[in-house]
């Protein structure tokens, strides 16, 4: 980990949100729809995190991972292929040290994103358009932070395929709801296109995400896919508690996220999951022909 110096004027991030601000300043109360997309790079590697934010957390209690004596036992042909692609075995990833100074400046990087939305969200207040706008919040991926000793995103573990998914509607609709039905960020546009009163002018697999709210199904299936570093096509069936990786010719997963929300028991070969692991298998495989991926 290195700690060095940044200067928020040459800021990625700093520029995105100046330009957001002033988007909506300028807008005052338009009437004329509008969507902004504000896409900032932080919380994201490398972890540079401002001075300021790093000192809030100089004497926090920060949890760094565990590792079993059989970690590498563990590992998928997926995880193996993709440790290999970040070089993992040429740094130190137990390193407590590291791993507190990893995560400090992680976390430092949460709060600087948070106060960056509430400054946005102040905005909105300030010049009415809050009165009529959906806001929603979410981030394209998570990041290991050396769980399973392994790093940054492209699996299908919690610490880095689960992201938030933030919704406020302007009349307060489903306020404090929370939703367990898996979904998907590919949701958010016929999502976006109902509330706009309109269709989407190209196909797309996503599903609003009005409907699952109002009436939450129980056995949707979300899916994802991962083909970058990993050696062969990977994807990721997630229905309820239970997630299912398809690992192209090489051992499956199978995981329980309530009874092992650390992934840590795969019940592929499990026969009392059998019924499960087929199930999720063939939703694939009818959704995905992996021979021409």
């Amino acid at each position: 980990v290195h700690i060095g110096q940044w200067h928020n004027a040459l800021s990625y991030d700093e520029e995105t949100h100046f330009r957001s601000l002033e988007y909506l300043r300028a807008r005052g109360n338009n009437p004329e729809p509008f969507m902004l997309v504000a896409s900032y790079h932080h919380p994201h590697e490398p972890f540079h995190a401002p001075h300021e934010y790093w000192d809030l957390y100089e004497d926090a209690e920060i949890e760094i991972p565990e590792f079993p004596d059989d970690l590498d036992e563990t590992y998928s042909m997926m995880d193996r292929c993709l440790n290999a692609y970040h070089g993992t075995r040429r740094y130190n990833l137990r390193d407590p040290d590291g791993l507190r100074k990893l995560r400090r400046a992680y976390y430092g990087l949460v709060t600087y994103m948070d106060r960056k939305v509430g400054e946005l969200l102040d905005t909105l207040e300030q010049t009415g358009l809050a009165d009529n706008t959906v806001v929603v919040f979410a981030s394209d991926h998570g990041d290991m932070l050396c769980e399973k000793e392994m790093v940054q995103k492209r699996c299908f573990y919690e610490w880095s395929c689960r992201v938030p998914l933030i919704a406020r509607f302007p009349d307060g609709w489903q306020a404090g709801t929370v939703c367990d039905t898996p979904v998907s960020l590919i949701d958010l546009l016929p999502t976006f296109c109902e509330i706009a009163g309109t269709e989407a002018a190209l196909p797309h697999d996503g599903e609003s995400l009005i409907g699952i709210l109002d009436n939450p199904p129980q056995n949707r299936i979300a899916f994802a896919q991962a083909h970058e570093a990993v050696g062969m096509p990977c994807i990721m069936a997630r229905q309820g508690s239970y997630k299912y990786n398809y690992i192209h010719s090489h051992e499956d997963q199978l995981f329980d996220l309530v009874a092992d929300p650390g992934e840590w028991n795969n019940l592929i070969a499990d026969s009392t999951h059998d019924e499960t692991a087929v199930r999720l298998r063939q939703a694939i495989l009818q959704r995905f022909d992996p021979e021409t991926m």
